[in-house]
């Protein structure tokens, strides 16, 4: 793995440009952590144990949907940045990005209508 890696060819100017972007994104993910950790706290103190329990059955299922959007989007970013000296970008991009919304718009709307079949087999009846 290091027999790639030279330290000389690390460039300090493009560490700062880097770290001046991303820099503002950690209180940001930190917040969103601590504000997911606290939320089922919250709903455990006021509204008792099954909500809590409701509420953690539907951010699993609310996660992996996500996951796999994140999967998606990285890959159209990809996408996005190879094509993106091409004549047609803006078509190729809108293109993919309507393909992807069109895709999980219908996981979706297959969650919603089919919730209550699949709450049978992701809840156990004793909960």
């Amino acid at each position: 793995m290091f027999a790639f890696f030279e330290v000389k060819s690390i460039s300090k100017k493009v560490i700062k440009e880097l770290l001046h972007y991303s820099l503002p994104l950690i209180p940001n993910s930190v917040n969103l952590w601590g504000i997911n950790t606290l939320v089922k706290y919250i709903i455990l103190l006021y509204l008792g144990i099954t909500s809590n329990g409701i509420f953690a059955v539907s951010f699993k299922i609310a996660f992996v949907v996500q996951m796999i959007n994140g999967i998606f989007i990285m890959a159209w970013q990809d996408k996005a940045i190879a094509s993106f000296e091409d004549t047609n970008f803006t078509e190729e991009v809108n293109k993919y990005f309507k393909y992807i919304f069109a895709i999980f718009s219908t996981i979706v709307l297959i969650l919603i209508s089919t919730q209550s079949i699949l709450i049978r087999y992701f809840i156990d009846k004793s909960c």
